[in-house]
């Protein structure tokens, strides 16, 4: 009789230690699934907050790739290449330094003139000069042009949300009108290189109220600025 009392409670033990094994914690398996959605997300969201309207960045438009080739219209000449009109649909370009091996040395005066939703641009270096925007720049907000020789007349003008814009130390010329109506850009950057304006000097920051030059001291910049009441710091 014990016997036979023992041998149930080791069959019930059995039955129980195998219901145990085929109906794993309900709570085990959900934190696993969660886990790997949460994975699955991470991997999706893009770090670039323009990807998902935010403000972009200077950092952001730095970090981009290289806009295709296949997204411009371009000519080559013997050692350099001239683009002459933007075919993509990204809003934020990154122009390359080469096509086909040679450098990009110039981009159309007309480059973005019907575009109103580029909101960054990246020149390369290799670029001197640009005369790209104008009146249809309304969504820009981050340029970056450290190349760039001479910025044509209204090139950054009427701008209202430019916020960002890098220019180098080789800036030699500036055109009326170049940085006019500037009201979210609040400081820039102009090489003492600067050293001439061509049109009317009083239209060069007419309107960008908000904006302080930053520059060397006792330079031409310097000089404009005074004559145009616009803030100046010494850097």
């Amino acid at each position: 009789m014990k016997r036979l009392i023992a041998l149930l409670l080791v069959l019930s033990l059995l039955i129980v230690f195998a219901g145990c094994n085929s109906n794993p914690d309900p709570n085990t398996s959900n934190d696993s699934q969660s886990t790997q959605g949460a994975d699955n997300v991470g991997d999706s969201v893009s770090d670039d907050s323009s990807a998902i309207g935010g403000v972009l960045t200077e950092e952001a438009l730095r970090n981009r790739k290289a806009t295709p080739e296949s997204d411009f219209e371009y000519k080559e000449f013997w050692d350099i290449v001239r683009i002459d009109k933007y075919l993509g649909d990204d809003p934020i370009i990154v122009i390359p330094d080469t096509i086909n091996g040679k450098p990009v040395g110039e981009v159309s005066d007309c480059l973005f003139e019907y575009d109103f939703t580029v909101k960054g641009v990246y020149f390369p270096p290799t670029v001197t000069d640009i005369g790209a925007f104008g009146v249809t720049s309304e969504n820009l907000e981050v340029v970056i042009c450290e190349g760039v020789e001479e910025i044509k007349y209204g090139c950054f003008g009427y701008s209202p949300n430019l916020h960002t814009l890098v220019l180098g130390d080789n800036l030699k010329k500036l055109e009326g009108y170049a940085l006019s109506d500037l009201s979210v850009l609040t400081e820039v950057y102009i090489a003492p290189s600067m050293t001439e304006i061509d049109g009317d000097a009083s239209t060069v920051f007419s309107g960008s109220d908000n904006l302080t030059v930053k520059g060397k001291a006792d330079s031409f910049i310097e000089s404009v600025c005074k004559e145009q009441g616009i803030p100046f710091e010494a850097v």
